[in-house]
């Protein structure tokens, strides 16, 4: 959108509206940041395939409040593993849609360091035996 603004053509109303069009169609990569975590033999390693329409928010908690963010994936997409530090305690995901509201909670998890643990978001969150909605 940069572009459009420094360039000496004059933009109509249609042409802006096409600027804004291209602009938000670019908004499925924007990622919420993620802190850096060492990659270790003592790390949770977490991959997330989302087979929902929505995008997804998604964030890993342990009991006792420690919350990591894994990303946002898009709907129909998958992410890269992303490491968390292990710590001894029940593990659950937490997610939020992004657009069509929701708020879920994954059942329990007990991962080992150095573990993958593989995530899918079903296409119905709500008929989902792994996925409670909390709100």
């Amino acid at each position: 959108m940069t572009w459009a603004a420094s360039s000496a053509l004059p933009l109509g109303p249609a042409a802006a509206v096409v600027v804004l069009v291209v602009a938000c169609a670019r908004g499925r990569g924007v990622d919420i940041p993620r802190v850096a975590t060492p990659d270790t033999s003592d790390s949770v390693f977490v991959e997330v395939i989302n087979d929902n329409y929505y995008d997804a928010r998604l964030y890993a908690r342990y009991a006792g409040g420690a919350r990591y963010p894994l990303g946002t994936v898009g709907g129909n997409l998958r992410q890269a593993r992303v490491a968390i530090p292990w710590t001894p305690r029940p593990l659950v995901v937490e997610l939020f849609l992004v657009i069509g509201g929701g708020h879920y909670v994954s059942d329990v998890l007990s991962p080992q360091p150095g573990e993958v643990v593989q995530v899918r978001l079903p296409p119905n969150l709500d008929a989902s035996g792994v996925f409670r909605r909390v709100h």
